[in-house]
């Protein structure tokens, strides 16, 4: 740190290794950098990473009498990739309001995004699609904390807003250069929560309420309605020190409460397509979650038109010395 309270850090590692297997391997990169400069009552802060990761894959087995005669055998092909980065961001500033009360604000960026390509035939190898992802989560987040005397207090609200893209290709083949599909999700969310604490000697009193409202929205080739969730959490609890060291009993009380979240019914047509190893396709009557390889293989859930509100409650007690 220099003289006027500037500090600065930096990094960057590069690893690449050609594999054991035939035609694998992986090559990677990654840069990290903070920065933070100090002032009398405040401080702020910047840091961040951009990594990235380009594998050659080779996760099929090979049999028994293939390895007798070739260990480094791979059934995969050279074309058969995957490329994947992620970078992240956040500009922290945290201020002593007073000798009692602290306030952080801080703004956060962060990005998955990559694709992989597979084969639909290992043995024809006649047309080579490419899976892609693109995920990006842009977000706030501002807390206070505060005591006076007994009494200390913590506050805070949280809004982020996510968004991810899922893509198909075909890189290789007779329609090589047409897309499949191409569909998008987001998701929308607002946090709030306030703890309080309240220390009497050996008795200590605190109360925890969280009010979570969240939202999703799909785009592409099936219609789905927008699904809404606000959850209401609530807690109180008090602990007492059976001895001045270590010795306490606790009880707490806790309600989880949810409004309903309604799925609009449509008709439902199958995709027809298969789907991503990294992604999903849903309906208003059912959830389809890849399995495998990214290809056709799936299993289904149904999903009830209207999901009702719920209430939860639970009460637990502990000791411990």
């Amino acid at each position: 740190m220099t003289a006027s309270g500037f500090a600065m850090y930096a990094r960057l590692s590069v690893d690449q290794s050609d594999g054991f297997r035939e035609s694998s391997g992986v090559r990677q990169h990654n840069f990290f950098v903070s920065a933070a400069k100090q002032n009398d009552s405040s401080r702020i802060e910047l840091m961040g990473f951009s990594a990235h990761e380009r594998t050659a894959q080779s996760f099929l087995a090979a049999d028994a009498g293939t390895l007798k005669t070739d260990l480094r055998f791979n059934e995969m092909s050279p074309l058969e990739l995957d490329s994947f980065g992620y970078d992240l961001a956040q500009l922290q500033y945290l201020k002593a309001l007073s000798p009692a009360t602290n306030m952080t604000a801080s703004v956060y960026y962060q990005r998955g995004y990559g694709w992989y390509r597979l084969f639909d035939d290992e043995t024809t190898r006649d047309t080579l699609r490419q899976y892609g992802l693109d995920g990006l989560l842009i977000g706030s987040m501002v807390t206070m904390s505060t005591n006076h005397g007994p009494i200390a207090a913590n506050y805070g609200l949280n809004v982020n807003e996510f968004r991810r893209e899922h893509t198909r290709d075909v890189v290789f083949g007779a329609d090589a250069g047409t897309r499949d599909y191409y569909n998008y999700g987001t998701k929308g969310e607002l946090n709030a929560f306030a703890k309080y604490t309240w220390n009497l000697g050996r008795t200590h009193l605190y109360n925890d309420d969280q009010l979570r409202s969240t939202n999703f929205h799909y785009h592409g080739d099936v219609a789905i309605a927008p699904i809404r969730w606000t959850f209401f959490n609530p807690k109180v609890g008090a602990r007492y020190d059976l001895t001045p060291a270590s010795c306490r009993i606790s009880a707490c009380c806790c309600v989880a409460t949810s409004t309903a979240a309604t799925v609009a019914a449509s008709s439902w047509r199958p995709p027809g397509r298969p789907l991503p190893r990294c992604g999903f396709a849903a309906t208003p009557t059912s959830v389809r979650t890849a399995s495998g390889r990214g290809r056709s293989s799936s299993t289904s859930t149904t999903l009830p038109a209207t999901l009702p509100a719920r209430r939860r409650s639970s009460f637990t007690t502990s000791s411990r010395c």
